[in-house]
């Protein structure tokens, strides 16, 4: 063998070890970026289970300050006033504003804020303007409170006399 040969033997061996090594760094960084997937699907995985337990978490928190309003009638009196039973059956509820929607009627005594506490209840009066009958005559009231947590909710009352029901009761999404 020449001395020319045996240097291009010499190099192409030394080129096959480098492609060999590189073919090599190739399959660890195969292994390695799969070991780092799975450990980055392991961290996302783990990422949503405590989303999930925080949201579950709130939703009890949320549900242990919660009021629970609802009525227990209204009254009228002499076709001139009306009076309607706001009870609490859940948690205390701070009585942020009191606000006639629509009817022939004006609010008063509104006394807000107040402290509406648990098995609690307050009166709304409303005095009758119009000129028909107090029990033929519609209404709407829109109650708004918040809780301990200071979460907002609206409650809309709506009757016709002494007829009266919750038309709705949402949280607040401000």
């Amino acid at each position: 063998m020449t001395q020319r040969e045996q240097v291009e033997l010499t190099f192409n061996i030394i080129n096959s070890i480098g492609s060999l090594a590189t073919f090599g760094a190739f399959i660890l960084l195969f292994f390695k970026d799969k070991d780092k997937q799975k450990q980055i699907e392991k961290l996302n995985s783990i990422a949503k289970i405590l989303g999930e337990q925080n949201h579950n978490l709130k939703k009890q928190v949320n549900l242990s300050v919660a009021p629970i309003l609802w009525l227990n009638g209204a009254g009228t009196t002499d076709n001139t006033e009306l009076k309607i039973d706001l009870n609490n059956k859940g948690e205390r509820a701070i009585l942020d504003d009191l606000t006639l929607k629509s009817g022939d009627f004006q609010l008063h005594s509104k006394s807000v804020p107040w402290d509406l506490e648990k098995d609690d209840h307050r009166f709304i009066f409303a005095r009758y303007t119009g000129n028909k009958s107090i029990n033929e005559s519609e209404y709407e009231i829109e109650v708004l409170y918040h809780d301990n947590l200071n979460n907002k909710f609206r409650l809309e009352i709506a009757g016709k006399g002494s007829h009266v029901k919750i038309k709705s009761n949402l949280e607040c999404l401000s």
